[in-house]
């Protein structure tokens, strides 16, 4: 288990690694710094990434507030809190947990079958985890999910 997760009896949540968010928040930080002050020194357009940049780094330095973003794994599904939002998915209705290549390296993917409609869910955030064991302590905890209720019988007399 890493640094990044704290676990309970009945469920296990993931935080999002503070090295790795405060040296991506500062970087920004540094950058930002750096284009605004071309921007002073005459560069026209220099207050645009700056700009960008420094909105990047606030985003960075929010995963670091509590409870701002975070996945919590049960035996029913997982959750994932992300600023404002909060999505929950069963594991009932997701389809078997991959990883695949992604842009930037792989990525923890699944599709989720709710209301009938697939949606495909990609998980570029791994909480600390390389991918693949994140993909691995998800399928142990949908191991840990209920058997689905049997359909109730009707009772039926023989003649």
């Amino acid at each position: 288990m890493s640094d990044a997760a704290t676990q309970g009896g009945e469920s296990q949540t993931l935080h999002p690694s503070k090295v790795h968010s405060v040296t991506l928040a500062l970087g920004c930080v540094v950058c930002s710094a750096f284009l605004f002050r071309l921007w002073l020194g005459g560069i026209e357009y220099a207050w645009v990434a700056g700009g960008f940049l420094a909105a990047s780094a606030i985003y960075y330095a929010s995963h670091l507030l509590p409870g701002n973003f975070m996945m919590t794994l049960d035996r029913d599904g997982l959750t994932i809190v992300e600023f404002f939002s909060s999505k929950r998915y069963r594991w009932a209705n997701m389809s078997d947990i991959a990883l695949r290549r992604g842009m930037f390296g792989p990525v923890v993917e699944f599709f989720d079958l709710t209301d009938g409609a697939m949606t495909r869910v990609r998980m570029t955030q791994t909480y600390g985890y390389r991918p693949r064991k994140l993909a691995e302590l998800m399928m142990e905890w949908r191991q840990k999910m209920p058997p689905p209720a049997a359909a109730p019988r009707k009772n039926v007399w023989r003649a």
